[in-house]
């Protein structure tokens, strides 16, 4: 008898401990972070259409943007899509040819008409929008005032709508300083750029992705990687490019994409 009573006890801490151990293994084997969000999205930036030949450049990326062998939710364009006018209205015909959801941004080239804010709603919607792809907020922000409008307003509202979720920050000038012609040029007032900082490091802002430079470069706002990404124009003698991201275990990466 008192064996058995051993061995119903072993039996009993046998069964425990493999209900233990299966639930470790649940836990040690699936991180939470393998079930997120993994997703691919599109850049485009300073197409300039109406320089030199910004036009074919653009249809060029649009082409190759739309025979993509991978699933692209999006494509954003960062800012400065044409020279003013009716070279906007080409740069929309052009881009409308998008098989994908795209989503605009102003650049300064794009607000250079006396009426520049009505004209770029007219064209493209919104200053500034947002949209939501697999539980990540992408906000689209036209970072200079116009009339009424202030982009850091606009972003902490944006940032607080958010509720926590990862978000992914598009705007077409970078904050940070800007080296060419073997000369160092400021970036953004310093209170200005303080602030948009502490917005982004306040919230669960992955990253920021911007424009505007015509070349490829990488900065941290405070903890907050910045990619600024190659041109389609040719302006300075930049070949056609576009970048394709990743989001992946809350972390974003990219390739950049150059064509002849």
């Amino acid at each position: 008898m008192h064996n058995a009573k051993k061995l119903k006890g072993r039996s009993t801490w046998v069964r425990y401990g493999s209900l233990i151990a299966l639930l470790l293994l649940n836990c040690t084997t699936e991180p939470a972070s393998e079930n997120g969000p993994h997703f691919y999205f599109a850049q485009m930036t300073d197409t300039h259409v109406g320089i030199l030949d910004g036009q074919e450049r653009t249809q060029q990326v649009v082409s190759a943007l739309n025979a993509s062998s991978l699933p692209l939710v999006c494509v954003v364009h960062t800012g400065d899509l044409a020279e003013p006018g009716d070279f906007q209205n080409v740069a929309k015909v052009e881009l409308s040819k998008l098989s994908l959801p795209l989503h605009v941004l102003p650049g300064n080239h794009d607000m250079m008409e006396n009426d520049s804010t009505q004209s770029f709603i007219h064209r493209w919607g919104a200053l500034s929008s947002s949209a939501e792809y697999e539980g990540v907020v992408f906000l689209f922000v036209y970072d200079q005032q116009a009339n009424a409008y202030e982009p850091l307003d606009w972003l902490e509202k944006a940032l607080k709508k958010a509720d926590g979720k990862p978000v992914i920050l598009f705007h077409h000038e970078p904050p940070v300083e800007n080296f060419y012609n073997n000369t160092l040029r400021p970036g953004w007032p310093e209170n200005k750029k303080q602030q948009w900082i502490k917005l982004l490091e306040d919230n669960n802002v992955v990253a920021a992705i911007t424009g505007d430079f015509h070349r490829g470069e990488m900065h941290f706002l405070g903890n907050i990687p910045l990619f600024i990404s190659e041109p389609v124009s040719g302006r300075y003698g930049r070949q056609a490019a576009y970048r394709i991201y990743e989001y992946k275990k809350g972390r974003l990466s990219y390739r950049t994409q150059f064509l002849e």
